[in-house]
């Protein structure tokens, strides 16, 4: 019976009105008002600027507040409007119709969550886009929360919802985390990482190839190396900010790192548990397990050669083809403080992403 009844709240949940009102075209689909001046951006959370909105918060009414969207039928209009927002593709039409009945309901699921736990207003792709003169509107974000490299095929496709029927003359590429989550980098030798990365990201983009048709006057690929997660392990401003935490009048991210909190409440105990399931091997590390720090640093520095190799390949077999890709390298020396990151002391903050967005800015400054 208990199963039953999470089957059916799950089915609740995930299906609804999302198909109708956002599925498979996503928000202002096939609107491009300028198709010479349009920007795509593919990667994960933080194209998408999870957690950085105002009203997320590691607390039990938060999240009651983030569950209870789903069963209302006034979701949109409860959630905040932003008057010029980017474009949000959650899945194209073929990637819905190919699935099995269950990846449909996870990614209706995924799509009604992204609503609530992203803000791509305040996305480094959106600023970037803006200070281009692009249309808010036709910054099509086609990123998602917990992404790895190897959707980046899916994610190109969803382009394809949009009437030109090409890329787009920009394309932001974003990948910071997902591939480096698992606690199995702690046990692979760098060597071994490595490979896998570099054969995970020759097989994206070979199962790219049919979609990788360039606008009219070519298509550049801007891809940020990776940031440097470890700063939101070491850096001690980080770690004395101060955030919203349930059950708690004082906490900073310091305590969530060390664990300070897992013997509180229930509440508290399942907020950390949270905060530290977004991403194990960084989120579980702290700046009290150094090697593991390094590891990370390590493998992410292995990360940035994988993505120097490929774009090499990349360009000697599309640079005829009037596709390009540039790589951002810079992302990397970044030095973010407490008011960068957001309130789940791990996604950068509004402020995190225009440090962002100046460094795209400095190496690609005009559309």
């Amino acid at each position: 019976m208990t199963i039953n009844l999470v089957l059916t709240l799950f089915v609740h949940l995930a299906h609804g009105q999302t198909f109708e009102q956002i599925g498979p075209f996503g928000t202002n689909a096939n609107k491009i008002k300028d198709p010479n001046r349009w920007v795509a951006v593919v990667g994960d959370s933080v194209v998408t600027a999870a957690a950085s909105g105002d009203g997320i918060s590691a607390t039990i009414p938060g999240l009651r507040t983030l569950f209870g969207d789903f069963f209302s039928s006034q979701r949109f209009t409860a959630t905040k409007i932003v008057k010029e927002a980017p474009t949000r593709i959650f899945y194209s039409a073929p990637e819905f119709q190919k699935a099995k009945w269950y990846r449909k309901l996870l990614t209706n699921f995924g799509a009604k969550a992204a609503l609530r736990l992203d803000s791509p207003e305040n996305s480094f792709a959106y600023k970037v886009g803006r200070s281009w003169g692009v249309h808010a509107s036709d910054i099509v974000i086609v990123g998602q929360d917990g992404a790895r490299v190897s959707d980046i095929p899916w994610q190109l496709s969803r382009v394809y919802e949009m009437k030109p029927g090409t890329l787009p003359p920009v394309v932001m590429v974003s990948f910071t985390a997902n591939d480096l989550c698992d606690d199995s980098i702690f046990t692979r030798t760098i060597e071994e990482i490595s490979a896998l990365y570099e054969a995970e990201l020759s097989r994206a983009w070979h199962n790219s190839a049919n979609v990788l048709r360039p606008a009219k006057n070519g298509t550049d690929f801007i891809v940020l190396a990776p940031l440097d997660v470890t700063t939101v392990i070491t850096n001690a401003d980080i770690q004395q900010k101060q955030i919203v935490f349930e059950g708690k009048d004082s906490v900073t991210c310091g305590d969530v790192r060390v664990g300070a909190l897992d013997g509180g409440t229930l509440g508290a105990r399942l907020m950390a548990r949270t905060l530290g399931l977004m991403c194990p091997s960084v989120t579980k590390t702290n700046h009290l397990n150094p090697e593991k720090t390094q590891r990370l640093k390590d493998v992410q520095t292995a990360m940035v050669e994988a993505w120097k190799k490929q774009i090499n390949l990349l360009n000697a077999q599309y640079n005829a083809k009037k596709i390009n890709w540039l790589l951002v390298e810079e992302v990397r020396e970044l030095q973010f403080t407490g008011e960068d990151i957001a309130g789940d002391c791990f996604h950068p903050s509004p402020k995190g992403h225009e440090k962002i967005s100046e460094r795209v800015l400095k190496a690609y400054p005009e559309l």
